[in-house]
């Protein structure tokens, strides 16, 4: 009869949403040939490979648990199951993970040359589009102060310099986040976790849904 098993991946390995899954098999016959090869996830037939190398790659995966399996089938029509191999695809992760917001440390100062920004983009859904050319944001750390910010819009909505001076922030502490109100720019006011990622600054809805990159 034949033998059967799968080389890779590993038992316990794990991917991301979107990879591509190469799973390989190690098949032979003692007194005979290997016919083909039958890839399953779980009862799920994945695809046949009457030929060695016998591979079959799950192209795009999504996120769950899958449960592969082998079936090798002799010239004489015998057969042999691999042992199961389970393997593990990851979801994209949060935005809240993706930047480790909250963080455990205050927010260092973006004074002393540090508080230009050029422009600021989004990423996620529901994000407010907001039309910077310039954002300065005077972050003192050692007063626990917002001494300015302010941005500069390119269309003039809801101005041309929007004054955000007096908002609530905790930028000093732990968990260093802040809540916008009366900004009148449409779906900017809302509460923020706020971190630096390099040299830019990163402002994630607290929710998760959103996130606003002030970069350099």
């Amino acid at each position: 009869p034949p033998t059967v098993e799968i080389t890779s991946p590993a038992d316990g390995a794990e991917f991301n949403a979107g990879d591509a899954i190469e799973i390989t098999a190690d098949a032979s016959d003692a007194d005979g040939s290997i016919s083909s090869v039958v890839f399953y996830n779980g009862t799920e037939v994945l695809g046949t490979v009457t030929a060695a190398p016998y591979t079959y790659t799950i192209d795009n995966a999504t996120e769950g648990t899958y449960s592969l399996t082998c079936v090798a089938f002799d010239n004489s029509g015998d057969s042999a199951v691999s042992e199961v191999v389970n393997v593990t695809v990851k979801g994209e992760p949060s935005l809240l993970d993706k930047y480790g917001v909250p963080t455990a440390d205050p927010l260092p100062s973006t004074t002393g040359g540090k508080n230009e920004f050029k422009k600021i983009v989004s990423e996620g859904t529901g994000a407010p589009s907001i039309s910077a050319i310039r954002v300065d944001l005077q972050w003192d750390l050692s007063q626990k102060t917002i001494w300015y910010f302010g941005i500069d819009t390119e269309d003039g909505k809801p101005n041309w310099h929007v004054n955000l001076t007096n908002i609530t922030h905790t930028f000093g502490d732990a968990n260093p986040g802040c809540t916008i109100s009366g900004s009148e720019i449409a779906g900017f006011d809302g509460e923020y976790y706020v971190t630096m990622d390099g040299d830019n600054m990163v402002w994630v809805e607290k929710s998760g849904k959103y996130a606003l990159i002030f970069q350099r």
